[in-house]
């Protein structure tokens, strides 16, 4: 905690200092021992000696003849090194000794502010101002990331909130200055878990801990971790308190050592055991969009779920770390059972996430699967075996509340008695397995979940008829409405509706084929030969619309002959693991015609889908979308065109250049590429770029572009004016007289473009 104080003093020096010719550097004394600031041991012995005769000076220690002057602060038992530009006089190293005081009066105060009085620790003000920090550059990282690699891991940040477990009894029983005795160890042993966390992570997390008051504490973690890197932190910081008695001994003689305690009684070892509760929240990004509008989640509402998970641990009977995004999952529990009318109230609500139509599994409390089974053989008590985990009832919520919910007993034959406590594990939508023929509560993998094939089974029975030279279809069956039928109905209804497409699907296509679940609105169909597909789809979708008639089936294909027609256009590398996504694209609503209900992939397909979204305002779905098709092997030129308007209207001109480059090279007859790629060069002001590209179309070519795309006949103009300007050695004077009055009298009346149209009247006037 000294260092910490003292590290605050180095900084408000070293900004003091910022304007002068002068560095400087602090060394503290450890028991018999000197560090640097950055904790790295003393070994040169001239240093010992110049940091041990400056404790005695009143100034500063000097050496005649030299440029480093030794100041020692008595208040951190620490010396302050100055090197000067040359040797100082007396009067300046007097000088520097009272700034060096001012310096420290100035970073009293402001510590006094920023830190705990008794832990050292941040204080609240202090660690929201951090943490507000941290969450904004978390968002700017996203942004500016937008354009680099995939890493496999993003930036993470973790808060984990604290509390000490019964403090109240300690303070009740013992006294609240013991009570303080037991803040300064805790937060000792926080910052010693904290140092070790740092020092053996490989990803170089960043922490910071505040204790903004009573037996509350907080923890910033900023790191590229996994969440399971974060949840062993925070299981280390738990252990840290629980795994020894607080304060120890060798703490005991540390408090001693700071303060008087003769007052205080250190209680017995046995009334020492203390432990913590732990809540924690992780983001990645703090801005995202939600019922299409967009959500800035702020410091205030971090501190919020860390703290509804800190609730929820102390809830689950304390001494445990609950991440908030757990809580819905698996961390609920029965209140209260009404058996007469099937009615079980549960303890969380839409604080958690909890909403309408939200199913959940019920495990009785002996049958979770983590009680011990034990005996007693009248000496000792045995474990023997663990009981198993059982569903003792399925539950879908009715009525949420911010703390509580309401739900009735699913699926329930007589009367079903559900014991306060029992367990809740939320059933995400998109998991049908409980729904399907032969499921069992007693089997871990039921009869039923066998049921559904699962994207690998699919995509190794695309692999064996790919290389076996036989027929193949796929088919995407997705429902395109299903934001909005799960947020009106919930999730059992979505399931429900999921299952039943499953079923029918499997009924339909019962011969040579496999159906699997690919996501919580959509379902495949992988076959091969034998039977009309295109028959039995179109009668499948016929009976599913009028059954599922409010979440909008669509049907994406992707078949032998899909895949031919591709080869004959040159595309030749699409491998059969992706044929699944090539359906399931096909199946998306961009660019659909909803009056056919079924697409087959293309290249034309391809090309409405991102002309679609881009249309739709939505160009980063666009060109992640364009990069998948492009990974998948279908490279056509008018999707490298595609990508590229995409790359454009999100400002990415440099890449958008390069597309239209490429489209333009593989397709040399279609003139839009080339006048696309003149749009980007003239952006970029590389005019000269543009005209290698531009000059090779003919007059009559010109005529054309003027038609199907004046905008780009506009901007070669300027072009071609920008080069007049500069004295290009590529400027065509022919050309540009005879297109410099056509573009002038062009409508484009934005202001880069009346800025184009003052350059070609001023080439003219040239």
């Amino acid at each position: 905690m000294k260092i910490g104080r003292l590290k605050h003093f180095c900084e408000a020096l070293a900004s003091d200092l910022h304007n002068e010719k002068v560095t400087s550097a602090a060394f503290y004394k450890s028991e018999c021992d000197w560090f640097s600031i950055g904790g790295e041991s003393v070994a040169c012995q001239a240093t010992i000696e110049s940091l041990e005769n400056s404790v005695s000076e009143p100034v500063s220690y000097y050496k005649s003849g030299g440029v480093i002057s030794w100041y020692y602060v008595s208040q951190f038992d620490a010396v302050i090194k100055l090197v000067f530009e040359r040797p100082p006089r007396t009067p300046r190293r007097n000088i520097f000794r009272e700034r060096i005081s001012i310096a420290q009066e100035r970073s009293d105060y402001v510590y006094r502010v920023d830190y705990n009085q008794l832990t050292q620790l941040l204080a609240k003000d202090a660690f929201r101002q951090i943490l507000d920090r941290k969450l904004l550059s978390l968002d700017e990282g996203h942004v500016q990331g937008a354009d680099a690699q995939e890493v496999e891991q993003p930036m993470m940040l973790g808060l984990l909130a604290l509390d000490i477990d019964y403090f109240k009894q300690v303070n009740d029983t013992w006294g609240h200055l013991y009570g303080d005795q037991v803040l300064q160890a805790f937060a000792r042993r926080l910052e010693g878990t904290a140092e070790r966390i740092i020092a053996e992570s490989d990803c170089s997390p960043e922490i910071h801990i505040g204790h903004p008051s009573g037996e509350e504490f907080l923890i910033l973690i900023v790191a590229t971790a996994s969440k399971e890197e974060f949840s062993s932190w925070a299981d280390q910081f738990r252990r840290s308190i629980c795994d020894e008695v607080l304060p120890s001994d060798n703490e005991w003689s540390w408090l001693s050592g700071k303060d008087d305690l003769g007052s205080v009684f250190l209680p017995p070892v046995q009334e020492r055991t203390v432990t913590t509760s732990i809540g924690m929240t992780l983001h990645t990004r703090t801005s995202f969009t939600a019922g299409g509008a967009q959500v800035k989640l702020g410091c205030s509402n971090v501190l919020e779920l860390a703290d509804a998970a800190l609730y929820r641990a102390k809830a689950a009977g304390r001494n445990q770390s609950i991440f908030y995004d757990d809580i819905l999952s698996s961390c609920g529990r029965v209140l209260e059972c009404d058996s007469d009318n099937g009615i079980v109230a549960i303890d969380i609500g839409k604080n958690v996430g909890v909403s309408l139509g939200q199913e959940f599994k019920v495990f009785h409390p002996t049958y979770t699967g983590d009680r011990k089974f034990q005996i007693n053989d009248g000496r000792t008590v045995r474990t023997i075996g663990i009981y198993p985990r059982v569903e003792s009832a399925r539950i879908v919520v009715f009525d949420a509340q911010p703390e509580m919910a309401f739900a009735y007993i699913d699926g329930a034959k007589g009367v079903v008695d559900i014991p306060v406590s029992s367990r809740l594990e939320a059933i995400p939508a998109g998991s049908i397995g409980h729904l399907l023929p032969s499921s069992s509560k007693y089997y871990s993998i039921s009869a039923g979940a066998q049921y559904d094939a699962g994207l690998p089974v699919l995509q190794n029975a695309l692999s064996d008829m790919s290389l076996s030279g036989q027929n193949f279809f796929t088919i995407v069956l997705r429902f395109s409405r299903e934001p909005e039928y799960s947020k009106r109905y919930g999730s059992a209804a979505l399931n429900g509706a999921l299952a039943k497409l499953f079923k029918s699907a499997q009924a339909a296509f019962n011969i040579g084929a496999s159906v699997g679940v690919l996501d919580k609105g959509s379902v495949c169909i992988v076959g091969g030969k034998g039977g009309s597909a295109a028959e039995v789809l179109s009668t499948l979708l016929d009976r599913m619309v009028h059954e599922l008639p409010e979440l909008g089936l669509l049907a994406g294909v992707f078949d032998s002959n899909d895949l031919a027609s591709l080869n004959e256009r040159g595309i030749d590398k699409v491998e059969p693991g992706n044929y699944i996504e090539l359906a399931r694209l096909s199946a998306s609503s961009a660019g659909f015609d909803f009056a056919k209900r079924v697409r087959h992939f293309s290249i034309e397909t391809a090309k409405s889908i991102l002309q679609g979204l881009r249309e739709a305002s939505a160009p980063e779905v666009a060109y992640a979308d364009f990069e998948k098709i492009i990974g998948f092997g279908v490279d056509a030129p008018e999707l490298l065109n595609q990508g590229g308007l995409a790359a454009r209207n999100l400002g990415r001109n440099d890449k958008a250049q390069e597309l239209f480059k490429i489209a333009a090279d593989r397709d040399p007859a279609q003139l839009v590429y080339k006048t696309n790629f003149g749009l980007c060069s003239y952006t970029l002001k590389q005019f000269d770029v543009a005209l290698r590209v531009l000059s090779l179309l003919t007059v009559k070519q010109l005529e054309k572009v003027k038609k199907i795309h004046p905008l780009g006949y506009f901007i070669y103009a300027a072009i071609l004016a920008e080069a007049k300007i500069a004295r290009s050695e590529l400027f065509d004077p022919v050309r540009f007289e005879l297109m410099a009055a056509t573009a002038i009298g062009m409508s484009f009346d934005s202001r880069s473009s009346n800025r184009a149209r003052d350059t070609i009247r001023e080439a003219i006037l040239l």
